[in-house]
């Protein structure tokens, strides 16, 4: 059992050390005090992260981590001995390599990838808690820990999968984003140009569609128009690059480049018609006209979705309380975006542009509900800011009502010990 035990003590101890950094980087400007809550969020979450986890794969309920961890043993053998492994799938290669490293190093032993796993999903949390403070300030911010707690961060970043790579170089992008529009650094440069390449080895699609808006975001987030387009011209040469030049990530970005409404509208078909729990399956987005007329009924089931009639399934019935917690924060994520576009005006695109893009081009391939639970965490990833800021508002709201309120009852005492005293 030495071996085993080593194999998931070794990263267990080296995550809470990669995490307890970065709490302390993104809050070296404040005070332990204001450092306790985000501290105690990332704690939370590397627990809950590893129960739910190794629940997971203890249970095998995530069935592409089966295949995720069989090809990863093929390819630590290869390297090993020799041995041949299967064609990898495009787009996906930096997953598998991840956990074939992993194993090549400490041995195959899941429990130990799935450890990694859950600290890429935790880091994810002070990530998104510089990013919000950035933009929106601390009182916005603490509310990211507890956002990113929610059952479907959970369940679907935990496991042996590639949502806590992704979400994680998302936010990566979008924090440096964010760094790059308040002014040019070689750090904030160099962490968006190598966090994209890595995401086109974990989702080729969604880093080609956060490339494309990002750029036009950072030409326009600045206050002169030809700085910031020189930003994302920059940006975009060199994830280029590494991209095409390097190869890093090239099989998914050429996917997705050549991609065309056919084979589009062919895999939303089969997504649709392949699952108990598949929508609009004769809908038709070969064509642009198609697919324009198709993005309303597309973009309210991707977002909203699925609807309580439309549950159908045990595995159904068990995201409804999620969907529900989404619909009840989406009054926050008016408010937040209200307010948000008003506080900082034209940065602001730098997540609602990648968040429209995303939302539109994923409901457009997205056929049925189970997938749009798991793909729709990447638009609200990108949201989450605005989402945080509107949990603000709506608190110090219900404080300043309560405090009237106080006020207004100490003022009418005041007012009844006056009459009483003068009456007397």
């Amino acid at each position: 059992m030495a071996p085993a035990v080593l194999a998931v003590a070794v990263p267990l101890a080296i995550g809470a050390v990669i995490l307890y950094w970065l709490v302390r980087g993104v809050t070296r400007n404040e005070d332990a005090l204001a450092r306790g809550p985000l501290a105690g969020w990332v704690a939370l979450g590397y627990v809950a992260h590893l129960l739910v986890g190794w629940a997971g794969h203890a249970s095998n309920i995530a069935a592409d981590s089966i295949l995720y961890d069989r090809v990863a043993e093929q390819i630590a053998e290869h390297w090993r001995h020799g041995y041949p492994f299967e064609t990898l799938p495009s787009g996906k290669e930096g997953f598998f390599y991840m956990v074939a490293g992993l194993y090549r190093v400490l041995g195959h032993y899941p429990a130990s990838a799935v450890v990694v796993n859950c600290i890429i999903a935790t880091a994810t949390i002070p990530v998104s808690y510089d990013t919000t403070k950035r933009l929106f300030g601390p009182a916005a911010a603490r509310y990211v820990g507890p956002l990113l707690l929610l059952p479907a961060f959970l369940v679907w970043t935990s496991p042996l999968l590639r949502e806590a790579g992704v979400l994680l170089l998302m936010a990566t992008t979008l924090n440096a984003a964010v760094r790059l529009s308040d002014h040019f650094g070689a750090r904030r440069f160099m962490m968006l140009g190598v966090s994209l390449p890595l995401l086109f080895t974990f989702r080729g699609n969604v880093a080609l569609l956060l490339l494309a808006s990002l750029v036009p975001a950072l030409a326009l987030s600045r206050r002169q128009l030809m700085s910031g387009l020189g930003t994302g011209l920059t940006v975009t040469a060199f994830v280029l690059l590494l991209v095409v030049g390097a190869g890093i990530g090239y099989s998914g970005y050429k996917l997705t480049a050549e991609a065309s409404f056919e084979q589009v509208d062919a895999s939303r078909n089969e997504l649709s018609t392949t699952a108990e729990s598949g929508f609009a399956q004769g809908a038709d987005v070969s064509t642009p006209t198609g697919a324009i007329t198709y993005l309303p009924v597309g973009l309210v089931n991707f977002m909203l979705g699925p609807f309580p009639w439309q549950a159908r399934g045990v595995r159904q019935l068990m995201a409804l309380p999620d969907v529900f917690i989404w619909w009840s924060l989406l009054p926050s994520l008016w408010r937040g975006l209200r307010h948000g576009v008003r506080l900082q005006r034209r940065r602001s695109l730098l997540l609602i542009l990648p968040a429209g893009i995303l939302a539109a081009a994923l409901s457009l391939f997205v056929g049925n509900f189970g997938t749009a639970v798991r793909e729709r965490l990447q638009v609200l990833i990108v949201l989450l800011p605005f989402i945080a800021l509107g949990l603000a508002l709506s608190r110090s709201t219900s404080t300043a009502d309560k405090r009237a309120e106080a006020a207004g009852d100490v003022l009418a005492s005041t007012q009844l010990l006056s009459s009483h005293g003068g009456a007397s």
